[in-house]
């Protein structure tokens, strides 16, 4: 089993008229389309953010005038832009894995947590040992579909909450909250304006593409030793999905991911 987060259609969509498509992420700019659709919001501002990051680092406006001359959907453009990022952007495999860690550290484990723990809300595991998950119940998720666990592993890495000793938090401290400006007139122009101004980043400027920048012995990122495209794609998590068959059946972790300074 493959997916590539570039090449193939793994998101879906709302359309202005209702219905529902899935689309492939250069499809974004296309003006029939209106907003994500995930089945939970937290996936859903998540995926703006992962698309606004896409064009950032592809394709950004140069500066104001360049934002402004380019308002209108160009998607052979954008197709083209992000076609030579594809190998950085496979979900699975024996080689780099989008947000993952570059150790094969899954490798063995028999009894990985299992795919909960993506989700940004689920019991952490002494909750669940305490018996204290009263609200949002453990093991909600037993398997998930490939683009699923993709959405649910850039939720967890551009939102993490805190997780215990050396389990980072993300660039956000630990929550779900965005602000988006929203021209009110579909997907394209809600990713267009917030995009910001700059220079496209090459496939070696994101993190899963190196080794692992750890935080043991107090070791942090700075925004000087990075290229900003981070801000969209850090990894606070050390984090390697687990498959069995077609689906996604957990996650492997170990502590010590990326620890960002200086980025507000």
């Amino acid at each position: 089993m493959s997916l590539n987060l570039i090449t193939d259609p793994w998101i879906p969509v709302r359309r202005k008229d209702g219905s529902r498509v899935t689309i492939a992420p250069w499809q974004m700019a296309d003006d029939s389309l209106e907003f994500p659709d995930w089945p939970r919001p937290d996936l859903n501002i998540a995926c703006l953010e992962l698309l606004i990051g896409l064009v950032f680092l592809a394709d950004p406006p140069e500066d104001a005038e360049d934002w402004q001359d380019r308002q209108a959907p160009d998607p052979d453009r954008l197709r083209a832009k992000l076609a030579p990022l594809a190998p950085a952007f496979n979900l699975l495999g024996d080689g780099p894995r989008f947000m993952q860690d570059r150790e094969a550290f899954e490798r063995g484990i028999t009894d990985p947590n299992g795919p909960d723990m993506l989700f940004i809300d689920s019991a952490g595991g002494q909750t669940a040992r305490n018996n204290a998950d009263l609200l949002v119940k453990r093991d909600r998720y037993t398997a998930l579909d490939p683009s699923l666990a993709a959405m649910a592993l850039y939720t967890l890495q551009a939102h993490a909450p805190s997780g215990g000793a050396g389990n980072r938090t993300s660039m956000r401290g630990g929550g779900p909250l965005v602000t988006l400006v929203d021209p009110g007139k579909g997907l394209w122009s809600l990713v267009w304006a917030n995009v910001p101004d700059g220079r496209a980043a090459k496939a070696s400027d994101l993190s899963w593409m190196r080794a692992t920048q750890t935080s043991e012995n107090g070791q942090q990122v700075f925004p000087q030793s990075a290229h900003p495209v981070e801000a969209f794609f850090g990894m606070p998590r050390r984090l390697r999905l687990v498959i069995d068959g077609q689906m996604i059946i957990g996650a492997a972790q170990r502590p010590y991911g990326t620890n960002y300074a200086g980025w507000e």
